[in-house]
Protein backbone atom coordinates (compact mmCIF):
# COMPACT_ATOMS: atom_id res chain seq x y z
CA UNK A 1 0.00 0.00 0.00
CA UNK A 2 1.36 3.47 -1.24
CA UNK A 3 1.14 5.78 2.02
CA UNK A 4 2.18 9.49 3.22
CA UNK A 5 1.83 11.01 6.34
CA UNK A 6 -0.21 14.76 6.45
CA UNK A 7 -1.73 17.02 8.97
CA UNK A 8 -4.51 18.49 7.73
CA UNK A 9 -5.02 22.20 8.01
CA UNK A 10 -8.55 23.50 10.13
CA UNK A 11 -9.76 27.40 10.75
CA UNK A 12 -7.34 29.90 9.95
CA UNK A 13 -4.97 28.32 8.69
CA UNK A 14 -6.81 26.48 5.94
CA UNK A 15 -8.59 29.85 5.13
CA UNK A 16 -5.17 31.77 5.10
CA UNK A 17 -3.82 28.74 2.82
CA UNK A 18 -6.87 28.88 0.99
CA UNK A 19 -7.01 33.08 -0.15
CA UNK A 20 -3.09 32.67 -0.57
CA UNK A 21 -3.84 30.06 -3.31
CA UNK A 22 -6.56 32.32 -5.08
CA UNK A 23 -4.49 34.88 -5.34
CA UNK A 24 -1.48 32.96 -7.18
CA UNK A 25 -4.32 31.20 -9.31
CA UNK A 26 -5.36 35.02 -10.36
CA UNK A 27 -1.68 36.14 -10.85
CA UNK A 28 -0.42 32.71 -12.85
CA UNK A 29 -3.81 32.87 -15.26
CA UNK A 30 -2.09 36.34 -16.29
CA UNK A 31 0.52 34.40 -17.99
CA UNK A 32 -0.81 32.24 -20.95
CA UNK A 33 2.43 30.27 -20.82
CA UNK A 34 1.36 28.78 -17.87
CA UNK A 35 0.12 25.07 -18.19
CA UNK A 36 -3.50 24.66 -16.59
CA UNK A 37 -3.50 24.14 -13.01
CA UNK A 38 -5.61 21.77 -11.05
CA UNK A 39 -5.69 23.72 -7.66
CA UNK A 40 -6.08 21.23 -4.35
CA UNK A 41 -9.55 21.47 -2.85
CA UNK A 42 -9.41 24.10 0.50
CA UNK A 43 -10.05 20.66 2.67
CA UNK A 44 -7.55 18.49 0.79
CA UNK A 45 -4.52 20.81 1.77
CA UNK A 46 -2.68 19.27 4.04
CA UNK A 47 0.90 19.79 5.87
CA UNK A 48 2.48 17.01 4.32
CA UNK A 49 5.25 15.32 6.50
CA UNK A 50 6.74 12.46 4.54
CA UNK A 51 5.95 9.98 1.70
CA UNK A 52 6.53 6.25 3.20
CA UNK A 53 5.90 4.37 -0.67
CA UNK A 54 4.95 0.89 -0.38
CA UNK A 55 3.91 -0.18 3.07
CA UNK A 56 3.61 -4.03 3.61
CA UNK A 57 0.16 -4.01 4.57
CA UNK A 58 1.30 -5.71 8.06
CA UNK A 59 3.44 -2.61 9.16
CA UNK A 60 0.64 0.01 8.49
CA UNK A 61 -0.63 -0.73 11.89
CA UNK A 62 3.12 -0.03 13.29
CA UNK A 63 3.34 2.93 11.20
CA UNK A 64 -0.21 4.61 12.80
CA UNK A 65 0.11 3.60 16.58
CA UNK A 66 3.90 4.85 16.09
CA UNK A 67 2.41 8.58 14.66
CA UNK A 68 -0.36 8.43 17.05
CA UNK A 69 2.06 8.38 20.13
CA UNK A 70 4.68 10.33 18.80
CA UNK A 71 2.19 13.52 17.35
CA UNK A 72 -0.07 13.32 20.51
CA UNK A 73 -0.04 16.86 22.20
CA UNK A 74 1.58 18.94 19.41
CA UNK A 75 0.31 21.95 18.94
CA UNK A 76 -0.10 21.73 14.90
CA UNK A 77 0.23 26.14 14.34
CA UNK A 78 2.85 28.79 15.05
CA UNK A 79 4.06 28.72 11.40
CA UNK A 80 3.65 31.05 8.70
CA UNK A 81 3.76 31.17 5.38
CA UNK A 82 7.00 31.10 3.61
CA UNK A 83 8.37 30.82 0.00
CA UNK A 84 6.21 29.16 -2.93
CA UNK A 85 8.02 26.69 -5.29
CA UNK A 86 7.36 23.22 -7.34
CA UNK A 87 8.86 19.56 -7.96
CA UNK A 88 8.39 17.48 -10.73
CA UNK A 89 6.68 14.53 -10.36
CA UNK A 90 6.38 12.64 -13.74
CA UNK A 91 5.11 14.66 -16.38
CA UNK A 92 3.47 16.53 -13.47
CA UNK A 93 4.27 19.60 -11.56
CA UNK A 94 3.48 19.91 -8.08
CA UNK A 95 2.86 23.44 -6.49
CA UNK A 96 3.81 23.92 -3.08
CA UNK A 97 3.38 26.66 0.05
CA UNK A 98 6.78 26.84 1.95
CA UNK A 99 6.27 27.01 6.13
CA UNK A 100 8.40 29.06 8.58
CA UNK A 101 8.55 28.43 12.16
CA UNK A 102 7.81 24.75 11.78
CA UNK A 103 10.73 23.25 12.98
CA UNK A 104 8.74 20.51 15.85
CA UNK A 105 7.55 18.87 12.25
CA UNK A 106 10.84 18.88 11.21
CA UNK A 107 11.97 17.28 13.67
CA UNK A 108 9.00 14.95 13.57
CA UNK A 109 9.56 13.83 9.84
CA UNK A 110 13.49 13.16 11.09
CA UNK A 111 12.06 10.55 13.64
CA UNK A 112 9.91 9.49 11.57
CA UNK A 113 12.17 8.93 9.08
CA UNK A 114 14.48 6.69 10.92
CA UNK A 115 11.16 4.60 12.47
CA UNK A 116 10.51 3.91 8.69
CA UNK A 117 14.43 3.75 7.24
CA UNK A 118 13.93 0.57 6.25
CA UNK A 119 10.62 0.94 3.84
CA UNK A 120 10.56 2.13 0.16
CA UNK A 121 10.51 6.25 1.56
CA UNK A 122 11.67 9.08 -0.38
CA UNK A 123 14.94 9.83 0.24
CA UNK A 124 14.99 13.77 0.26
CA UNK A 125 15.43 16.44 2.75
CA UNK A 126 11.71 17.31 4.75
CA UNK A 127 11.05 20.80 3.55
CA UNK A 128 7.79 21.97 5.43
CA UNK A 129 5.37 22.23 2.80
CA UNK A 130 1.64 22.47 1.79
CA UNK A 131 0.23 20.75 -1.69
CA UNK A 132 -1.39 23.65 -3.22
CA UNK A 133 -2.20 21.96 -6.69
CA UNK A 134 -0.84 20.30 -9.55
CA UNK A 135 0.17 20.95 -13.67
CA UNK A 136 0.33 18.90 -16.48
CA UNK A 137 3.81 19.50 -18.18
CA UNK A 138 3.56 20.26 -21.86
CA UNK A 139 6.43 19.30 -24.14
Amino acid sequence: MRLFLGIPLTGDARDEIARVVADLGGRLRLHQTVPLVKWARDDHIHLTVRFLGEVPAARVDEVIEWTSRNIRGRAIGGFEIGETGHFESGRRLVLWVGLRGAEWVREFATALSGRVADLDAEDRDFVPHLTIGRAEVRV
